[in-house]
Protein backbone atom coordinates (compact mmCIF):
# COMPACT_ATOMS: atom_id res chain seq x y z
CA UNK A 1 0.00 0.00 0.00
CA UNK A 2 1.23 3.33 -1.12
CA UNK A 3 1.71 6.01 1.31
CA UNK A 4 -0.11 9.38 0.70
CA UNK A 5 0.08 12.82 2.25
CA UNK A 6 -3.04 12.93 4.02
CA UNK A 7 -1.93 9.57 5.92
CA UNK A 8 0.95 11.91 6.95
CA UNK A 9 -0.97 14.99 7.57
CA UNK A 10 0.11 15.98 11.63
CA UNK A 11 4.35 15.12 10.43
CA UNK A 12 3.30 17.42 7.15
CA UNK A 13 1.63 21.10 9.17
CA UNK A 14 4.10 23.69 10.23
CA UNK A 15 5.58 23.89 13.78
CA UNK A 16 6.38 20.10 14.17
CA UNK A 17 9.15 19.92 16.71
CA UNK A 18 9.82 16.29 16.78
CA UNK A 19 9.02 12.63 16.20
CA UNK A 20 9.26 10.37 19.12
CA UNK A 21 9.37 6.92 18.65
CA UNK A 22 11.69 6.90 16.29
CA UNK A 23 15.31 6.60 18.55
CA UNK A 24 14.95 3.71 20.80
CA UNK A 25 16.90 1.70 18.32
CA UNK A 26 19.48 4.02 18.60
CA UNK A 27 20.29 3.18 22.61
CA UNK A 28 21.74 0.11 23.69
CA UNK A 29 20.10 -1.97 26.40
CA UNK A 30 20.71 0.69 29.23
CA UNK A 31 17.76 -1.10 31.57
CA UNK A 32 20.18 -4.11 31.94
CA UNK A 33 22.96 -2.11 34.11
CA UNK A 34 19.87 -1.76 36.56
CA UNK A 35 16.99 -4.17 36.28
CA UNK A 36 17.09 -7.99 35.95
CA UNK A 37 15.14 -9.16 33.09
CA UNK A 38 13.16 -12.24 33.63
CA UNK A 39 11.76 -14.82 30.91
CA UNK A 40 8.42 -16.47 31.23
CA UNK A 41 6.40 -18.92 29.05
CA UNK A 42 3.43 -17.70 30.80
CA UNK A 43 0.69 -15.43 29.63
CA UNK A 44 0.13 -12.81 32.58
CA UNK A 45 2.15 -12.70 35.71
CA UNK A 46 1.70 -10.99 38.84
CA UNK A 47 3.77 -9.74 42.05
CA UNK A 48 2.12 -9.81 45.63
CA UNK A 49 2.63 -7.92 48.56
CA UNK A 50 2.63 -9.80 52.01
CA UNK A 51 2.66 -7.14 55.04
CA UNK A 52 3.14 -8.12 58.32
CA UNK A 53 0.47 -5.76 59.56
CA UNK A 54 -2.43 -4.10 58.11
CA UNK A 55 -3.12 -0.68 58.03
CA UNK A 56 -3.05 1.47 61.23
CA UNK A 57 -6.45 1.51 62.59
CA UNK A 58 -7.86 5.40 62.64
CA UNK A 59 -8.62 7.37 66.09
CA UNK A 60 -12.26 6.68 65.18
CA UNK A 61 -11.87 3.03 64.64
CA UNK A 62 -10.82 2.90 67.91
CA UNK A 63 -12.97 4.65 69.74
CA UNK A 64 -15.43 3.02 68.00
CA UNK A 65 -14.05 -0.36 69.52
CA UNK A 66 -13.56 1.10 73.06
CA UNK A 67 -17.11 2.88 73.22
CA UNK A 68 -18.71 -0.20 73.74
CA UNK A 69 -16.63 -1.44 76.53
CA UNK A 70 -16.32 1.69 78.41
CA UNK A 71 -20.12 1.53 78.46
CA UNK A 72 -20.02 -1.86 80.44
CA UNK A 73 -17.48 -0.58 82.44
CA UNK A 74 -19.74 2.41 83.82
CA UNK A 75 -22.58 -0.19 84.28
CA UNK A 76 -20.47 -2.34 86.28
CA UNK A 77 -18.73 0.40 88.55
CA UNK A 78 -21.32 0.38 91.22
CA UNK A 79 -21.37 -3.08 91.52
CA UNK A 80 -17.97 -3.41 91.78
CA UNK A 81 -17.63 -0.98 94.25
CA UNK A 82 -20.40 -2.30 96.39
CA UNK A 83 -18.77 -5.41 96.62
CA UNK A 84 -15.30 -4.03 96.79
CA UNK A 85 -16.68 -1.92 100.15
CA UNK A 86 -18.20 -5.32 101.67
CA UNK A 87 -14.68 -7.33 100.86
CA UNK A 88 -13.43 -4.79 102.74
CA UNK A 89 -15.74 -4.69 105.59
CA UNK A 90 -15.68 -8.71 105.93
CA UNK A 91 -11.71 -8.09 106.24
CA UNK A 92 -11.79 -5.78 109.27
CA UNK A 93 -14.55 -7.99 110.83
CA UNK A 94 -12.24 -10.71 110.35
CA UNK A 95 -8.80 -8.75 111.93
CA UNK A 96 -11.35 -7.80 114.88
CA UNK A 97 -12.55 -11.68 115.39
CA UNK A 98 -8.43 -12.43 115.04
CA UNK A 99 -9.38 -14.31 111.70
CA UNK A 100 -6.63 -14.47 109.12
Amino acid sequence: MAISRAQLAKELEPGLNALFGMEYDRYENQHAEIFTTESSDRAFEEEVMLSGFGAAPTKEAIQETIAPVSEAIEEVKPQLASQASNALKQVEQDKLLGIN
